[in-house]
């Protein structure tokens, strides 16, 4: 059975198109690539629609050799051909001296240009999907859902094309483990957090480099840890107190070899954050505290001492503030999708 094409399918295949066009042109290779993408959709480059009468299957909206040699030219491309790279190029010894202000603005550029390179790749690959254009498969809601998903992506190429346009994803990823370590080595709370998440695995790596960033972890993790409790920052706290909580009995992999954050500092941690909660979020915090507490022991004197702590810092930091959003689903790195400054 066939499906009316409603003017909601019509606007969803015009995005589709839309960002087909962006994902190509921010694609090619060179000039010359870009210059031969037909700007009115007509030529050998557009996109075809079902036969139905011929039987013939559709095409996909790009084809597959076509992008991976693509991505392949993106990736061996010039380091050098972005503001990003110029970017790196020209702070990275004033970051590597001292200056955070400099290190969070290469750690947030790069995280920056990671979500480019995420988007032109999901979008390529979303627009290869040549089942949506079968009429006989795709329903409204396969429209609704892909014009979604390339609309947030549409939005990420948009912002972030002038920063991250003609850089290596590769670099970039290399980039964005190594200003995470340097802007949280130099106090940065939110790096420190987003180190503790573990981003700094992410990215393809060899066995070899894979070891050396796990005897790094273990070695700074637990400073950032004690940081982030000292200072309570949730996003952090919440990580430290799920892995209080769960915990082997036994260390199974080296990652367990880590010590364990302190349970009366994460317990007081955790307490803070529970006067920093809205009404209806405070029985998500306290049933952490109650299973830190009845895992390890915890007295009811300490909890006492913890408690006074976390009364008199909420007191003197946060009283008259706002109250923390959504505590249960906080990211334990926070969104880094735009930087403060290009």
């Amino acid at each position: 059975m066939r499906h009316r094409i409603t003017s909601r399918m019509a606007i969803s295949m015009l995005a589709l198109l839309v960002v087909f066009a962006l994902a190509w042109y921010f694609l090619a290779p060179d000039g010359d690539d870009k210059a031969s993408l037909p700007a009115n959709g007509s030529g050998n480059n557009a996109p075809t629609t079902p036969d139905a009468d011929s039987g013939r299957q559709p095409r996909s909206l790009v084809d597959q050799t076509e992008v991976a040699t693509r991505l392949q030219n993106q990736r061996s491309g010039p380091f050098d051909d972005s503001v990003w790279a110029s970017n790196v190029q020209a702070l990275a010894q004033v970051a590597e001296r001292g200056d955070l202000a400099v290190s969070i603005r290469l750690f947030k550029e790069s995280a920056e240009c990671r979500h480019y390179h995420a988007a032109l790749q999901g979008a390529v690959a979303r627009l290869g999907d040549s089942r949506l254009l079968e009429a006989d498969w795709a329903t409204a809601a396969d429209f609704e859902q892909a014009a979604d998903e390339l609309d947030e992506m549409q939005g990420i190429l948009e912002t972030a094309s002038a920063l991250c346009a003609g850089s290596d994803a590769d670099h970039v990823d290399a980039a964005f483990q190594d200003y995470l370590l340097l802007a949280a080595q130099q106090g940065h709370v939110e790096a420190q957090s987003c180190y503790l998440v573990g981003l700094h695995f992410l990215g393809p790596m060899d066995a070899d480099r894979e070891q050396a960033r796990i005897d790094q972890y273990l070695q700074q993790a637990p400073v950032f840890s004690s940081n982030a409790l000292a200072h309570a920052n949730w996003s952090a706290v919440r990580q430290l107190a799920y892995r209080l909580i769960a915990a082997p009995p036994e260390p199974t992999t080296r990652m367990d070899q880590m010590p364990l954050p302190d349970p009366f500092l994460t317990w007081r941690a955790v307490r803070l954050n529970y006067y920093r909660a809205r009404p209806e979020e405070q029985a998500y915090v306290s049933d952490l505290l109650d299973r830190i507490a009845n895992r390890y022991g915890l007295s009811e004197l300490d909890r006492q001492v913890a408690d006074q702590w976390a009364q008199a810092r909420f007191d003197q930091r946060y009283a008259g503030q706002p109250p923390l959003e959504d505590m249960e689903n906080t990211p334990g790195c926070p969104d880094l999708g735009s930087s403060s400054q290009h």
